[in-house]
């Protein structure tokens, strides 16, 4: 057997690595990594350490309604940023688009690498990854940078919760880049100038006394005035 035909009969037996699947594939398990949870309650510790900030730690109560419902509850300031909680890829594909995908590892764990790029230029943060566990489609990481300066990287940690993956400890990591000077697409939105330098710091959020599908009301999530504790932290 000659060595080209022994190489051509090796490359076809041989089995290869599967190619991943699309970015907007990737975002699709993703958002339907909570499927079998229609709803739960949670208990939030939070300890923030931002810079011209001082926030001492708190406690509040978070409730998840699918498809994407969320209303968190505290006494006082709480400040909590939604992309950092594990329901907040419920809506990324109508969201953001999947880009390039590749293999990557968050700790020891398996994870997709894709690469997200905002449909809206209204989108706070235009651009970033998303981190997805190969195997159990949970959201391991997220990395976002907006147009105004500012990068968010929250990394999870997961419990199995009543047979869910529910986050166990979430850490959110603010800081300041270059800003976005991309040149918008034809009828997009000049992209806007950072008025100030943006905060940086922490905030780290540990989950317990996790109660799934109890049957939460719609009522519970009506709209309320916009308040700190619906945003992340600001400049």
């Amino acid at each position: 057997m000659t060595a080209s035909l022994a190489l051509a009969l090796l490359l076809v037996l041989t089995p290869g690595q599967a190619a991943p699947p699309s970015g907007d594939t990737v975002l699709a398990r993703a958002a339907r990594s909570l499927e079998g949870v229609q709803d739960y309650t949670a208990t939030l510790d939070v300890v923030v350490s931002m810079e011209r900030m001082s926030v001492p730690p708190m406690r509040a109560t978070v409730y998840f309604k699918r498809p994407n419902k969320l209303h968190v509850a505290a006494d006082g300031f709480a400040l909590i940023p939604r992309e950092g909680l594990g329901a907040g890829v419920a809506d990324w594909p109508q969201r953001y688009t999947g880009g390039e995908v590749t293999m990557d590892t968050v700790g020891e764990r398996p994870v997709y690498r894709v690469a997200v790029t905002a449909r809206s230029d209204r989108t706070q943060f235009r651009r970033g990854f998303l981190f997805v566990h190969r195997e159990r489609w949970t959201t391991e990481r997220i990395v976002l940078q907006s147009s105004e300066g500012r990068s968010m990287t929250a990394t999870l940690t997961y419990d199995r919760v009543e047979g869910h993956w529910l986050p166990r400890l979430i850490t959110v990591a603010f800081a300041a880049v270059a800003a976005d000077t991309t040149e918008p697409l034809p009828g997009q939105a000049p992209l806007p100038v950072p008025r100030r330098t943006p905060r940086t710091g922490t905030v780290d959020i540990r989950c317990s006394d996790y109660r799934v599908n109890t049957g939460l009301p719609d009522e519970l999530f009506e709209e309320r005035p916009e308040s700190d504790s619906a945003r992340p932290p600001g400049r």
